[in-house]
């Protein structure tokens, strides 16, 4: 350029691939007294909060704006009255710094779960379960087989 030369150098780089979504915060089962905001409703349900972080294939943490993380789920059993077979998938996730911008809620309220106990208890029974998987840029990052009952949501990587 300007007349002027040079000699390229070669620098080696390193690209930073999501390979897993790491757990930041969970708040284990927890029973919800406005049944998951729906008014009206003279029953509980179950939630769960966890909170994901994005690692790469050097095992730290990608703390890069605009990674797209997208959700889907595959059904597995479901013996809850008026519960789909499994959540609507959030769409579209546009990660700001590697950590989602809120927690994945998994959340189930079901009639089948009747009778409450004050204390928001259920008494009644069911089962509702399915597996979750997560790819962050178009990449697999983390699959969970998920199992609700009226009181308790249990999450097993995968």
């Amino acid at each position: 350029m300007n007349g002027r030369s040079a000699t390229a150098r070669s620098q080696p780089i390193t690209v930073h691939r999501p390979t897993s979504l790491e757990v930041v915060s969970d708040t284990g089962s927890v029973q919800d007294f406005d049944c998951l905001g729906l008014v009206g409703l003279d029953y509980c349900g179950v939630r769960r909060d966890v909170l994901y972080r994005v690692f790469g294939q050097l095992g730290t943490s990608i703390p890069i704006a605009d990674l797209p993380a997208e959700e889907s789920f595959i059904a597995g059993t479901n013996t809850c009255a008026g519960v789909p077979d499994t959540p609507t998938p959030s769409g579209g996730q546009t990660l700001g710094d590697g950590t989602f911008s809120g927690p994945d809620r998994i959340a189930m309220c079901s009639s089948s779960c009747l009778p409450r106990a004050p204390d928001c208890r259920p008494t009644g029974s069911c089962t509702l379960s399915f597996r979750q998987n997560w790819t962050v840029s178009g990449l697999a990052v983390r699959a969970n087989n998920i199992s609700i009952t009226c009181g308790q949501v249990s999450i097993v990587a995968q």
